[in-house]
């Protein structure tokens, strides 16, 4: 079953959890899940379209993600994700699967997007989860990536806090926030891409 999303997101990147946790504090969220680790495995052309588009800040570009939760395994269900960002907002497909199969999953990609695409990198990252009225919160923290074709993964150091809503971002919560806090605003830039998440 296809699930669709459209969002828009703001990133906060900082080497300072206490900083992210700090901000969290600030605007007095409420913790909606328990703590639990991502792995998403990222899929792109052998030539890297998609990571080379994304640099740029083109505008619309793709990220194509098979995502699983706590462990990654060939037998466990996982989810085919693809997002899209488009000049205001960003689009979020879901396909759930029954089990991470990569010849199958290739198959599903080139059937829409004609063009074959290969696994090329693993993220993980312990993933924490809030909310403040219609604004969800996810602080990501002790992210590591590697080649799909390595075992040897890199520690990244930075953290992430990330604010995910719908709507206009001058008539939502959010937006007052940015432009009451100056601390907060300090921190605060939208990132149209970031590579590693």
């Amino acid at each position: 079953m296809n699930q669709l999303e459209k969002r828009q997101e703001i990133k906060i990147i900082s080497e300072n959890i206490g900083e992210l946790i700090n901000q969290i504090l600030i605007l007095k969220t409420k913790k909606i899940y328990k703590k639990r680790k991502i792995i998403s495995l990222y899929f792109d052309t052998h030539d890297l379209e998609n990571y080379f588009v994304g640099n740029e800040g083109m505008v619309p570009r793709d990220k194509i993600r098979v995502r699983m939760y706590d462990s990654f395994s060939n037998d466990k269900a996982c989810r085919l994700e693809t997002k899209k960002t488009f000049a205001h907002h960003r689009e979020k497909n879901i396909i759930n699967l029954n089990k991470f199969d990569v010849l199958e999953i290739e198959k599903k990609i080139f059937k829409t997007r004609k063009k074959h695409y290969i696994p090329t990198l693993f993220v993980e990252y312990d993933r924490e989860y809030y909310l403040i009225n219609d604004v969800r919160l996810t602080l990501d923290t002790g992210i590591k990536y590697r080649r799909y074709s390595s075992e040897s993964y890199v520690k990244d150091y930075r953290n992430v806090l990330e604010f995910k809503f719908s709507g206009n971002p001058d008539h939502n919560l959010l937006g007052k926030l940015i432009k009451e806090n100056s601390r907060f605003s300090k921190y605060c830039e939208a990132i149209e891409n970031l590579n590693l998440i």
